[in-house]
């Protein structure tokens, strides 16, 4: 059965692989200073770390060694994934249509925020053509005084009638 550490460690190169060791040494002492200080919560990292230790360095004796006997051992190539099924991949498929989906419509209301904003903003600008029209509400289009002047110049006559 293979050994997925083991292999993400033949993938390394030697400097790599020199640093991943000192790493894992430096992972081992820290375990250490926690199990002596009582803070150290899973009892099985101390014997995993010294595994991995053992296999790094397995890893470094075995280019050694075929170094000396002028066979070098090249890094191995990285692990390829694990083949996608068909109902995961058509998953995956749908959850970046649903994805781009969103960001359009994200898109879209940000543009609507923006043209509202915009058409607000120009609302709110004064406008000269609008002080001519409230000036133009006073007066009808004969130049006369305004229906609501009219009303209450009614309203003022009724007064002068009922005060008779």
């Amino acid at each position: 059965m293979p050994n997925p550490l083991a292999d993400e460690a033949r993938a390394l190169n030697d400097d790599q692989l020199a640093e991943a060791v000192n790493e894992a040494y430096r992972e081992l002492f820290n375990l250490q200073f926690q199990k002596g200080t009582r803070q150290l919560q899973d009892g099985t990292a101390i014997p995993r770390s010294r595994r991995q230790i053992a296999r790094l360095r397995t890893l470094q004796r075995e280019r050694q060694i075929a170094t000396v006997l002028g066979t070098p051992i090249a890094p191995a190539a990285a692990p390829e994934e694990a083949a996608i099924s068909p109902q995961k991949q058509r998953a995956l498929d749908e959850r970046a249509e649903l994805e781009a989906e969103e960001a359009a419509a994200a898109a879209e209301l940000e543009e609507a925020e923006a043209a509202v904003v915009s058409d607000e903003s120009d609302d709110e600008a004064p406008d000269e053509a609008g002080s001519e029209v409230d000036n133009e509400d006073a007066t009808d289009d004969d130049g006369d005084a305004s229906v609501e002047d009219a009303s209450d110049e009614d309203a003022s006559d009724d007064d002068a009638k009922e005060a008779d």
